[in-house]
């Protein structure tokens, strides 16, 4: 059974009201406001719809897939924070979707559609439940999703074909994030699975050298283009970051714990969940499975977990949004897992009134429970904020709620407090002028997009140039290009801190007044 199997119509009604779940977890992150890294990914974004190239013009450590995502997202509704938002609740929506496609053990059963439907509802509720402002809208939601797209490709026919666009999939997922490439072995198995009448030497190697020529297309063809754009040097300095950037371990206690809901933050509810689920896998059902076929459906979820799991380890930092490549496949296995168990009732003449009935209010069930035992990270102020948003987002749409008292809820690690953001940001946005220009110091991009304006230097961020475990042989030389760049062109705007006294001191000495003050921000004016 497990994927496969008739729509009863019992169900429908219990998907509408799990259609209408998923609205009301996913409408009120439409207003969401940038943490960090989405600002300046939109910020990168941004300036290369106007132009300039990322790594060339606009520094920073991503492949380029989130940037060119984040440009399409600023065309349509330029420095909008929405339009970013409504690609992430539809990225998890997709995966979710499509997990029933290219789950270890599904053989090639066609999975129904509501398996589909439900297991991305789930996926959305886990998502949102689990990951806030901070944590979504990153390059994980992209590069699982397109690993997952690449798992099920793997077994179209021909075979050869599946093997070629499942790679051209994964390539472009390592155009998110590298670590997407740990996968390979799960598409690799799912294509075998898919050829497992062609045992040739020719065939499996026609398929493996067509899998090898896709994932390396995009990648080939995205440093090509760079090259032929007069960027070469600047991705042999974005390689050289790169190698110094994966070598640094960021241990915030912090982001230790918050991402530990897999392993049991609030109890032991969620971890045996987990494991009833792959036990569920080998379970027997009415299509009396034989026991090999259980148990490679059980070991290829456990494997997949443990690569996801490697996916996140492998980046030495164990941030919570890292744990966005795991999620999904936890969703899958849960939602396998529960449909396994539900056809082994029926094997043991246990029968629920609809299969299809049960499933879904299983799904209610979790999804309520997910909804309800959420996460409280430990950074947010009394509340996480997905918890202030999902209650506080209709009272700011009536009017019951300003501005100020929304943003003023998203906050974060190292003193990030969007409300600052937009105070100075609408500060300057109210004095500029066309062609003016703004730099904000070290790492709080998110006023550029409130502003509307951009820098004349280069490293938009300036984390590769004060935090010295990220030094390289470069950083001199960056450090001065970086000067060069300011002080050629003095931008109008200046945003720095209120604890660096010798940073105000010597913009004063240039001409630089302040303007407005949140926080530890200081706005100036030339």
């Amino acid at each position: 059974m497990g994927w496969a199997g008739g729509i009863g119509r019992g169900a429908w009604g219990i998907w509408a009201a799990l259609g209408l779940l998923a609205a009301v977890v996913a409408l009120p992150t439409l207003a969401w406001p940038f943490g960090r890294d989405q600002a300046i990914f939109h910020y990168i974004g941004r300036q290369w719809g106007q132009g300039q190239l990322p790594y060339l013009d606009t520094f920073d450590v991503k492949p380029p897939g989130i940037y060119l995502l984040f440009r399409l997202t600023a065309a349509l509704g330029g420095d909008a924070m929405w339009p970013i938002r409504v690609a992430d609740v539809g990225g998890v929506l997709a995966t979710g979707a499509l997990l029933p496609w290219a789950w270890p053990g599904r053989a090639d059963q066609r999975p129904r559609a509501l398996d589909m439907a439900g297991c991305a509802v789930l996926a959305l509720c886990v998502h949102f439940a689990v990951f806030d402002f901070w944590d979504s809208a990153q390059a994980e939601t992209w590069l699982v999703g397109l690993a997952t797209a690449a798992a099920a490709v793997a077994r179209w026919q021909p075979r050869r074909l599946g093997s070629f666009g499942a790679g051209l999939l994964l390539g472009a997922a390592a155009l998110f994030k590298p670590t997407a490439l740990v996968m390979v072995p799960w598409v690799a198995a799912n294509g075998v699975t898919a050829a497992a009448a062609d045992r040739s030497v020719r065939g499996r190697a026609g398929q493996v050298g067509a899998g090898v020529i896709g994932m390396l297309t995009l990648p080939t063809l995205a440093v090509a283009w760079f090259g032929a754009h007069g960027a070469g040097a600047a991705l042999a300095e974005l390689w050289e970051y790169s190698l110094v950037y994966a070598g640094v371990a960021f241990g915030d206690a912090d982001a230790r714990t918050g991402t530990l809901w897999l392993l049991g933050r609030h109890g032991p509810v969620w971890p045996l969940l987990l494991v009833g689920a792959l036990v569920a896998e080998g379970l027997p059902s009415r299509a009396q499975r034989p026991w090999g076929e259980r148990a490679r459906a059980a070991a290829g979820a456990a494997g997949l977990l443990a690569l996801a799991w490697l996916g996140v380890a492998a980046q030495h930092k164990f941030f919570t949004y890292h744990w966005g490549a795991v999620a999904p496949f936890a969703v899958g296995l849960v939602w396998s897992g529960t449909g396994r168990a539900i056809a082994a009732w029926q094997w043991w003449r246990v029968r629920p009134p609809s299969r299809d009935l049960a499933h879904a209010t299983l799904a209610g069930l979790l999804s309520a429970g997910l909804w309800v035992g959420a996460p409280d990270w430990t950074w947010s102020p009394g509340v996480c904020a997905v918890d202030l948003a999902r209650y506080e987002w209709p009272w700011w749409c009536t009017g019951e709620l300003d501005a100020a008292s929304w943003y003023g809820q998203f906050r974060n690690l190292s003193r990030y407090d969007f409300s600052d953001h937009w105070r100075l940001g609408t500060a300057i946005r109210a004095r500029a002028r066309p062609g003016d220009q703004l730099h904000v110091r070290g790492f709080e991009l998110a006023v550029y997009a409130v502003a509307g304006l951009a820098t004349p230097a280069r490293f938009v961020s300036e984390l590769p140039l004060d935090e010295p475990a990220l030094a390289t042989p470069r950083r001199e030389v960056w450090l001065a290009d970086h000067e060069r760049r300011l002080w050629q062109r003095a931008p109008r705007f200046f945003v720095t801190f209120r604890d660096r006294d010798w940073d105000l001191m010597a913009l004063r000495a240039r001409g630089y007044r302040e303007i407005a003050r949140s926080g530890w921000m200081v706005a100036l004016e030339r």
